[in-house]
């Protein structure tokens, strides 16, 4: 499976940064996970990553970044 992120749904709140640190780390935090949100201030545009220490969330039903993404960006790609 693979993450993607709907570019033009992401509104940066990462929302998805936080869960992935608790997935990994069982705390919050901006730094600890897989994905980075990045946003212009200044454009609006914003960038998304995300790195090989993502694992999916194997243990849980969906990946809590797609789970509890409040704009619908993140999807699964079965590819």
């Amino acid at each position: 499976m693979k993450i993607i992120v709907d570019i033009k749904l992401c509104y940066g709140c990462k929302m998805c940064e936080i869960l992935c640190s608790y997935h990994k780390r069982r705390f919050f935090s901006l730094n600890q996970g897989a994905i980075r949100v990045y946003k212009d201030h200044q454009s609006g545009e914003i960038y998304w990553t995300i790195n090989t220490m993502c694992d999916d969330c194997k243990e849980e039903e969906q990946p809590l970044c797609i789970k509890y993404c409040p704009y619908g960006a993140l999807l699964e790609s079965k590819k």
